[in-house]
């Protein structure tokens, strides 16, 4: 990763695995910063998802 430039001050990230973060950036939780949508199985009562087509 040379080719990129090292930031100034870091900081620590509270969170283990990361370590040392940039002093400017945070931490979220995921679900702070996407949509998480659980699937489904579709019915199998409608023909058209099990039909092939």
């Amino acid at each position: 990763m040379s080719r990129y430039k090292r930031y100034e001050r870091y900081k620590v990230s509270g969170v283990e695995w990361i370590g040392e973060m940039p002093e400017h950036w945070g931490v979220k939780p995921l679900k702070r910063v996407f949509k998480i949508i659980n699937g489904g199985t579709p019915s199998s009562s409608e023909e058209s998802y099990w039909n092939g087509e």
